[in-house]
């Protein structure tokens, strides 16, 4: 295996259908590190901060991801500022949604959509009485 760290490595088209390049716009330094396994691309790892990274398998098998109830990787959580002005920038985009806009149950808004490979990723407003706005403040409290 080789490991190869790039800015801008190119990944060869995929033959399903794909977001326009302005539906994603990345303003932070975007780091690629492409690992080779027998001479071919395997994993892709995205560096979100200095101790998280997303995996990409570009040569995965099927053509979908798993149903919604598999078990395994569900979905990719991303916090919004404002759930309005996320869907209207997709929507302008022509990123649908596949849920619309709602409350959840944990008391957060929330909108979905999925990338061009099936997987969900959900848009989450956190509002002041959620769940999980409730846990960061209690965990805030045992520092």
């Amino acid at each position: 295996m080789t490991m190869h760290s790039s800015p801008s490595p190119t990944v060869p088209p995929a033959s399903r259908p794909s977001w326009s390049d302005a539906a994603l716009v990345c303003e932070l330094p975007l780091v690629l590190m492409r690992l080779d396994r027998d001479g071919r691309l395997w994993l892709l790892y995205l560096r979100i901060t200095d101790t998280q990274f997303l995996e990409v398998f570009p040569e995965g098998e099927g053509d979908r991801a798993a149903a919604r109830e598999a078990v395994g990787y569900n979905h990719l959580c991303l916090e919004v500022a404002d759930i309005d002005t996320a869907v209207r920038e997709l929507a302008d985009a022509g990123v649908p949604l596949i849920r619309d806009k709602q409350l959840g149950a944990d008391g957060n808004w929330q909108a979905w959509i999925e990338d061009p490979d099936g997987h969900r990723i959900e848009l989450m407003q956190m509002m002041p009485d959620s769940l999980q706005a409730g846990a960061l403040a209690r965990m805030a409290a045992a520092r």
